[in-house]
């Protein structure tokens, strides 16, 4: 009965959420609850990596750019952003499962160390590498993702939402897929 109880606490919860836009919350409000999502669903990450598997992998931030820029580019071609999206997300979890036949063989420091090289490297090919963007237009920095400005704070704010739970319901069934 308490589980029942809790998950309709949570539903309510979930749906006063979705409906904070709808009810006229403030666009600042909105902002900074989008600024929660999208740190939650990073914090989770951190967290399955260092917390529960005890690995101080410091890579996280080169697959959070290489999938944002996946997606950027995609919408110099025309690709809508959300698709862009999911494919940032897959270009970055290609990427991650790439780089960790190599990371995983290390231990302790050198793990970190490994980690620590990945977002570096990522760093300068970006930077540097004409075919890439590099000094054509000031490197990733120099991009900027089409048809993203045209969304409405409230649009933002439900995908960060979105982003934020659906983070959340990966992390409890990893959790719990012991």
């Amino acid at each position: 009965m308490r589980r029942y109880i809790s998950l309709i606490g949570l539903g309510i919860a979930t749906l006063l959420l979705v409906l904070l836009p709808v009810l006229g919350v403030e666009q600042t409000w909105l902002l900074y609850l989008f600024n929660f999502f999208v740190f939650l669903a990073i914090a989770n990450m951190w967290n399955l990596l260092a917390g529960y598997s005890g690995l101080l992998a410091l890579c996280p931030a080169a697959f959070i750019g290489l999938g944002g820029y996946t997606m950027t580019l995609l919408t110099w071609v025309n690709v809508p952003f959300y698709v862009g999206i999911v494919a940032g997300g897959i270009v970055a979890a290609l990427f991650a499962t790439l780089i960790s036949v190599a990371v995983f063989r290390m231990s302790g420091i050198y793990f970190a160390i490994g980690t620590l090289v990945v977002p570096e490297i990522l760093r300068l090919v970006f930077l540097r590498w004409r075919p890439v963007g590099g000094d054509l237009v000031g490197g990733g920095a120099g991009y900027m993702a089409k048809g993203v400005s045209d969304l409405s704070i409230a649009d933002t704010y439900w995908l960060a939402l979105v982003i934020g739970i659906t983070s959340m319901i990966l992390m409890a069934v990893i959790l719990r897929s012991k």
